[in-house]
């Protein structure tokens, strides 16, 4: 029975949990990669009719992405516009509030289904926490993309079938979670595919008992068809559109290849190697002593298949992050089982533990409380909150600016209304043919632009000093423990000194 106590703790850790989410939220500005605002934000601005198809990313073309998530923001923005709430940063924050809701709502209902797989109270307090927690988790909580909300879907389909309680539950709802998770990333038909393939084998469903996963399973695939007919203009099955891409993309090197075992190396460093190790020791023990848990089926599966596709990056694998708590917490009640016997085991434990504890809070105040990414928007807010009324001119080095990262793609959903810009190759080509007396001139550059070339000096001559990083100096130097970017490629931006003054 839980104590008085245990409860107090259990509803502490929520509530502090979920006004951390909201901070992540209020802080997490733009986006961790491009796909997340430019195949998303960017789309919706097609029936938002703020954007035309030729400034949108080519899988538009090929209609390789799901309209799903495209749509809802389209309703939101909509919403918001119609409520008078016109900035697109406060468009966006609000959608990653109620991203973080959702996320938060999630994380909770699998808590609650699942903790009884967990035998002592302490550990479940542990699971709990770091649920929300993990360091990487409330980041990844709040951001609006397909690996977020496929996630969430698919960790409330299955809290349901790992519960005790699933019995009670319609397994059909539970189809139509694993079906919402499907048309917001198609790769996570892997992790639907892989947990019928456990109630088949494992839990000896029969063909009438599946019935109900799958028909909620075909019914959101085919309202998914449905809207990206609507989005696309004409019959569309986007995800068919998007494997046969994938298939004939397979041995293509345009997008670039990794070897074979890139997600075990990331599963070992990108969380950090004391996560990291904690992470795998865990699974290796469920493996080992729990082999039917639906964890094992879907985790080998996801990883196994994503290491055969050439092209490979740490976010693919997101969407299943968030069941990494439950692992960890069924390694460590393993691990007390096995090592209550030995002297000094506790000791052991409790080092562990403290380092453990020590690694999480300092990467996860460091990643919840920054910009996404490297900070890009950041910049572009900074310059939208303080001239946006103005008309500006930016000068900027290859891969600094916020509004063109990639050289022919903008982010038109965040441009200003009277904005130029001038790339140049490296802080030599910088003169002051380049300035508009006309305009608020700024210079974007990343830390490394000025290390390529002798000609810094520029900088000053022409009357620029720096007004903002893309990232806070504070989480640039906790950076170099973490690891979770490259300091070099922050974006640093110089005001020109007459902007001041007129």
């Amino acid at each position: 029975m839980v104590t008085f106590k245990t409860k107090e703790l259990r509803s502490g850790i929520q509530y502090f949990s979920f006004c951390f989410f909201l901070l992540t939220a209020f802080f997490s500005i733009g986006y961790y990669h491009g796909d997340e605002h430019y195949q998303i934000i960017e789309f919706a601005g097609l029936k938002l009719g703020t954007h035309q198809p030729h400034e949108l990313a080519w899988e538009f073309k090929e209609k390789l992405r799901s309209a799903f998530l495209p749509s809802l923001a389209f309703v939101q923005i909509s919403i918001y516009k119609y409520l008078g709430v016109h900035d697109p940063y406060a468009q966006m924050k609000i959608i990653r509030i109620i991203t973080a809701l959702f996320s938060f709502t999630g994380i909770t209902i699998f808590i609650r289904k699942t903790e009884a797989l967990l035998d002592q109270p302490q550990l479940k307090l542990f699971y709990s926490f770091f649920s929300y927690l993990l360091w990487f988790i409330p980041f990844l909580a709040v951001r609006y993309s397909s690996e977020t909300w496929s996630g969430i879907f698919f960790l409330i389909g299955l809290s349901f079938l790992i519960s005790e309680t699933s019995k009670t539950t319609s397994t059909f709802w539970v189809g139509v979670f694993f079906g919402l998770s499907f048309v917001c990333r198609y790769q996570m038909g892997i992790g639907v595919a892989s947990v019928v393939i456990w109630l088949i084998v494992i839990k000896q469903y029969s063909l009438r008992e599946l019935l109900k996963p799958l028909l909620g399973i075909i019914i959101i695939t085919l309202l998914g068809i449905a809207l990206d007919s609507w989005f696309y203009g004409e019959f569309t099955i986007s995800w068919l559109y998007y494997f046969k891409a994938t298939l004939l993309a397979a041995g293509e090197q345009d997008f670039g290849s990794s070897p074979w075992y890139f997600y075990l190396k990331q599963l070992l460093f990108y969380p950090n190697v004391v996560v990291g190790i904690l992470m795998i020791t865990s699974f290796i023990l469920l493996l080992t002593k729990k082999p039917k848990s639906v964890l094992i089926w879907i985790w080998i599966p996801f990883i196994a298949v994503h290491s055969l596709i050439p092209h490979k990056e740490e976010r693919f694998i997101f969407p299943i992050a968030f069941t990494v708590a439950l692992i960890i917490s069924l390694g460590v009640e393993v691990s007390l089982f096995y090592l209550k016997k030995y002297k000094y085991a506790k000791t052991f434990l409790l080092s562990i533990g403290i380092s453990f504890l020590m690694v999480n809070f300092v990467a996860l105040f460091a990643l919840s409380f920054k910009p996404a990414g490297i900070g890009r928007m950041a910049i572009s807010k900074y310059l939208h909150d303080n001239y946006g009324n103005h008309s500006i001119n930016l000068i900027y080095c290859s891969w600094a600016s916020p509004y063109d990262p990639w050289h022919g793609l903008n982010a038109k959903f965040y441009l200003e209304k009277d904005y130029r810009g001038y790339r140049i190759s490296n802080l030599c080509e910088l003169n002051d043919s380049l300035i508009d007396s006309s305009r608020k001139t700024f210079l974007a550059i990343r830390r490394v632009d000025l290390k390529v070339t002798d000609c810094e000096k520029n900088i000053e001559s022409l009357g620029f000093k720096l007004v903002k990083e893309s990232t806070p100096s504070w989480v640039a130097s906790l950076n170099n423990y973490y690891k979770g970017y490259d300091n070099e490629v922050i974006i640093m931006l110089f005001s020109r000194e007459s902007n001041d003054k007129n």
